[in-house]
């Protein structure tokens, strides 16, 4: 039995190119595809009837058009522990818009009734049930490392953070969290009692894979251009050995945002006097013809929560490094395997670069071996997760 799902997303979404945003409408439309009835909101400002990145069968609603005059909601009266969150935390009420959004979210559960909600953020579960109730089941998506957005608090305790202590509160009124990998889960089990859920992101298998026995002396990152990705790392490794590898390339792929941290990578580029060897590319649609074009694919990011370009590299045949330290980075690389883990100094990062840059057999070897270690997270294998936790939210709702 095919099952009504709506899709809540956060603010600014219609021209954002981040991970959680792609995956949104991935997921609205392939669910649709899929014989389900699916229903997405989010606010924004300046797309008040319509999504062109949406397929004609989802319906969508933008919160901030949501009429509710002479709407009555159903918001219970606040209990005291209500009363005490709401006071220590009413800052960060009016930051997230809470009550400003609540009805108009309200408002299109009522009118749509929906089998499962899905918000695809911690605030937005905020927006949803705070001080409200739904019978209807909610599945908490999180998009990056939980701790992110969790710990374990004590609520009467004064010091406690007041965006730390809003999520607990009511991340809790979700049925289940799903999250990436199972460390995540093994993270969460110390923070809230909520039943988690492991479910990857989908990383589909590449059209035609890299071929390692041409050398293209090209390294990657496919990533928006963002201080915590960690392009800056790479330009600092790469200076190091630069001079030595005076046919290599550092092409970096993606939007700046913000746009300022652009102009930084570009004047660190040009302090180093790497115009010719370091270049941002831009945003590219081709992305797995760009990813054919590189011996290796170098992903600095500080953290991740389930890193698409670098999934999509190992996918196409990519050996990629990555931060040792980078939560999600760290899963998918398996060190020595399908790529190499690498400390976050730059000496190291251009120590692990120039192994791979000097043994081509080493590179056909991860490379084969990347493609396989992405089979686990296949598209079925996303769906098949996806189905079993909703029919389970509802029938057991």
């Amino acid at each position: 039995m095919k099952r009504k799902i709506l899709f809540i997303s956060q603010e600014s979404i219609l021209n954002a190119m981040n991970g959680a945003t792609q995956m949104f409408y991935y997921m609205a439309n392939q669910f649709a595809q899929r014989g389900y009835e699916v229903v997405a909101a989010y606010p924004h400002l300046d797309n008040p009837v319509e999504d062109a990145r949406l397929c004609s069968n989802v319906k969508f609603y933008n919160l901030n058009y949501v009429d509710t005059q002479g709407f009555k909601s159903k918001r219970r009266a606040p209990s005291i522990i209500d009363k005490i969150i709401r006071k220590r935390t009413q800052s960060i009420v009016d930051l997230l818009k809470i009550d400003l959004l609540s009805d108009k979210i309200e408002a299109v559960v009522e009118k749509e009734k929906p089998d499962v909600i899905v918000p695809f953020f911690a605030h937005v579960t905020c927006q949803l049930v705070f001080e409200k109730k739904y019978e209807i089941p909610i599945i908490q998506m999180n998009h990056t490392h939980p701790s992110m957005y969790y710990s374990k608090i004590n609520p009467f305790k004064k010091d406690v953070q007041p965006m730390g202590l809003l999520f607990w509160h009511c991340v809790k009124k979700a049925g289940y969290l799903q999250v990436f990998f199972e460390s995540y889960a093994d993270y969460l089990k110390n923070c809230l009692k909520n039943k988690t859920v492991v479910i990857h992101n989908p990383v589909p298998k590449a059209v035609m894979p890299a071929n390692p026995e041409e050398e293209k002396k090209k390294i990657i990152y496919l990533s928006r251009i963002d201080k915590n990705k960690g392009q800056s790392l790479l330009i600092d490794a790469f200076s190091i050995i630069a001079k030595l590898y005076p046919d290599w390339e550092v092409l970096l792929y993606g939007d700046a945002e913000p746009k300022e941290y652009g102009k930084i990578i570009q004047a660190k580029i040009k302090n180093y006097g790497l115009e010719n060897q370091v270049k941002l590319m831009g945003v590219t649609n081709q992305v797995e013809e760009v990813l054919r074009s590189a011996d290796i694919g170098a992903y600095t990011s500080l953290y991740e929560g389930f890193p698409l370009g670098l999934s999509q590299a190992l996918a196409t045949g990519v050996p990629c490094i990555g931060l040792r330290s980078a939560s999600g980075v760290n899963e998918l690389i398996s060190d020595e395997r399908n790529g190499l883990l690498c400390e976050n100094e730059p000496e190291d990062i251009a120590m692990k670069l120039v192994k791979l840059m000097d043994d081509k057999e080493l590179r056909i070897k991860y490379s084969q071996n990347a493609i396989k270690s992405m089979e686990k997270y296949s598209e079925e294998a996303f769906f098949e997760k996806w189905e079993d936790i909703i029919e389970k939210a509802v029938t057991r709702s």
